[in-house]
């Protein structure tokens, strides 16, 4: 039941922060990607202009299946990250948690999601080959030897040196992190 509630939470917090990505965008515009024809997305929401093409973020009707990856490493994935990865089409969004900026990792299409599925199992691997806690990575940091991370374990959100034992606890949940994140560009 615990894991239902977290998961719940992680999809209302989740929810709540694309209504706000949405607002903001309402008022200062929506963001542009350079639009590539080999790299289509729900999420272009415009012709493209000067090689370039808005976005927002999908909610997709079909959600992404992490069960070959997670078979694959013998590893059931913490259910708030398959939410995370699997609720919504999205480019990479700049948001602040304090006074740092990240930029959350989302799925741009069916094929980013083959390439973020390969990048979580090098990710574990490298964790296992450390001897280090299982993490799965959910967003970059502007030094680019940190990200943010769940605990795959307990479901803690964590910022994390990439390599090291360096672990700085952010919120004792994905929901809870999702719900203190402001959208910036």
């Amino acid at each position: 039941m615990i894991l239902m509630n977290e998961q719940q939470n992680t999809v209302d917090a989740l929810d709540q922060l694309i209504s706000q990505a949405e607002q903001y965008w309402q008022q200062v515009g929506y963001p542009q990607v350079e639009y590539d024809a080999q790299w289509p997305s729900p999420c272009q929401c415009s012709d493209v202009v000067h090689n370039r093409v808005y976005w927002h973020p999908v909610l997709r009707e079909k959600p992404l299946d992490l069960s070959a990856t997670e078979d694959a490493l013998d590893l059931s994935f913490h259910p708030s990250v398959k939410v995370f990865y699997s609720r919504y089409y999205s480019e990479t969004m700049i948001v602040r948690f304090n006074q740092q900026k990240f930029a959350l990792v989302q799925v741009w299409n069916d094929d980013d999601g083959v390439r973020l599925q390969e990048n979580l199992i090098a990710h574990i691997l490298m964790k296992r080959r450390l001897k280090h806690p299982e993490t799965l990575f959910i967003a970059s940091a502007e030094d680019e030897m940190q990200i943010v991370s769940v605990v795959n374990q307990t479901g803690e959100v964590i910022l994390e040196t990439l390599g090291k034992k360096q672990d700085k606890l952010l919120a004792s949940s994905l929901g809870e992190f999702l719900s203190q994140l402001k959208v910036t560009s």
